[in-house]
């Protein structure tokens, strides 16, 4: 700080001195504080891109019709189909059907 007080008489910079290690103080501790918002906001800006998931898609509920664990984005979707009868399981009954009317024919 000495280039703060070139060209101040001493008698100023007696009197100056005490606000001057003040000011110098409140600086120190100001940057600290940034610095520490500036890691903390790092810190929250990584782990946010570190989560690259749909909010909602790691939680599972269960189908009220099969019992079986769906994501969530996926419910209704499930759902429509299971209750519908147009799961896997009717697809492939549906085909086989197909095919039995053809061999027949």
């Amino acid at each position: 700080h000495a280039e703060l007080l070139e060209g101040v008489s001493e008698a100023e910079q007696r009197l100056s001195a005490p606000r001057l290690s003040s000011l110098l103080e409140v600086e120190a501790e100001l940057t600290d504080r940034s610095a520490a918002r500036m890691r903390a906001a790092l810190a929250a800006s990584s782990h946010a891109l570190s989560k690259p998931s749909k909010p909602g898609a790691s939680e599972a509920v269960p189908c009220p019709n099969c019992g079986s664990q769906v994501s969530a984005p996926r419910f209704a979707k499930h759902l429509q189909d299971c209750m519908l009868g147009r799961g896997r399981a009717a697809s492939r009954a549906a085909n086989q059907s197909l095919r039995d009317q053809a061999a027949l024919s």
